[in-house]
């Protein structure tokens, strides 16, 4: 940045760096950590985030809860308390810096706490409406098989209701990680998207063989029709090609 730059924009900038390089987080854990930070400078309107005081950081939860989102539904709990978490692990780091030590303590990051009634309640295991597994079959069942992209997008489905694998996960899987033999799948976390890069193994839940024979079936069709190997994705990216009448889909590309 030039030297004329913005000095909150400057220390943005070092905390996210510090995050990825020093504290190793995940790009989608710096994005949340910059919107958070980006929702307490727009909230201090420029004003330092060298000068703190425990009434503004009152006041910024105040106004967390009355901001509303894209559809003009109030934030969540949960979202509030997780921006709440970022701001305070931000001034915390900030306590530490060249120049704030004798503006900013650590105790001071305590002020962004979320309470912890809100808090607890977003530990808790509360129990959410959800399809039961008939109306799941149900869904799976009645999709269209009749392209390459409808059985891919079908064996997907199946995938999902099989292992109960994050979205990102599933997509990101390889023909490799899938042992039919066995039934079960080995996820690595160097070349699958799993949460903190873990590896682990799991079996697919006892569902039902019509649903685990959608993903079986898309399985052999990728080895032997599309002759897809063990490094390609089970579940690959639909190939956009310009038509007669536009863009269209065309096919499956190499790629997730």
């Amino acid at each position: 940045m030039t030297k004329g730059a913005d000095p909150n924009l400057r220390l943005k900038r070092s905390y996210l760096t510090w995050l990825r390089a020093a504290k190793g987080l995940s790009e989608l854990s710096i994005d949340r950590a910059a919107a958070a930070l980006d929702r307490y400078m727009g909230f201090l309107n420029g004003a330092p985030l060298t000068r703190f005081h425990s009434e503004k950081a009152m006041a910024f939860k105040r106004a967390l809860a009355q901001q509303k989102t894209a559809r003009g539904q109030p934030l969540s709990d949960s979202t509030i308390n997780g921006i709440s978490r970022e701001v305070r692990a931000f001034t915390l780091w900030l306590a530490d810096q060249p120049g704030c030590r004798s503006k900013i303590r650590h105790s001071d990051a305590a002020w962004f706490s979320p309470d912890r009634k809100s808090e607890s309640a977003r530990r808790g295991g509360v129990w959410k409406p959800h399809p039961t597994s008939e109306q799941m079959a149900h869904v799976i069942h009645a999709m269209p098989a009749e392209s390459v992209i409808q059985r891919r997008d079908r064996a997907l489905m199946a995938f999902l209701f099989l292992t109960g694998c994050r979205e990102t996960t599933a997509i990101t899987l390889r023909l490799g990680h899938v042992d039919l033999h066995h039934a079960c799948i080995h996820f690595d976390g160097r070349l699958v998207d799993t949460k903190f890069g873990k590896r682990f193994t799991t079996g697919f839940f006892r569902i039902g063989s019509k649903i685990q024979a959608i993903f079986t079936n898309w399985i052999v069709e990728s080895r032997e029709v599309l002759l897809h190997g063990p490094q390609d994705e089970v579940f690959p990216k639909t190939e956009v090609s310009r038509g007669p009448h536009g863009l269209e889909a065309s096919g499956l590309a190499r790629e997730c």
